[in-house]
């Protein structure tokens, strides 16, 4: 059994310009976030918005917990693959669906 906690953090661009610019995405990290002034860490809700992305915690959550946020942010991850502490991508603008763990990050392993 994993009895390991994911942290789901949802990054969306919120700027002027976002039509086209940047992907959203979810990071998954093995800790809580941090809310952006205080620095205090944060589980869920709204941790606020810094160079137009807005970070927002989904909570704490069990590898099935994170599995489902990831597929209804529409998000494929095969059901053999462990979740992975790292940014997965999503774009709803684009037609082709495209979906991936575009940056595997060692450092929130």
């Amino acid at each position: 059994m994993n009895d390991k906690k994911y942290y789901p953090i949802l990054l969306e661009y919120v700027g002027p310009n976002g039509h086209g610019v940047l992907n959203n995405r979810i990071r998954v990290l093995k800790e809580p976030g941090h809310k952006n002034l205080s620095r205090k860490p944060c589980a869920e809700g709204w941790l606020g918005t810094t160079d137009d992305w807005s970070k927002t915690a989904l909570g704490e959550c069990t590898e099935a917990e994170t599995r489902a946020i990831l597929v209804e942010h529409g998000i494929q991850i095969q059901d053999e693959m462990p979740v992975a502490y790292a940014d997965y991508s999503f774009d709803h603008e684009r037609s082709e669906g495209w979906n991936e763990a575009f940056a595997y990050r060692p450092d929130l392993a």
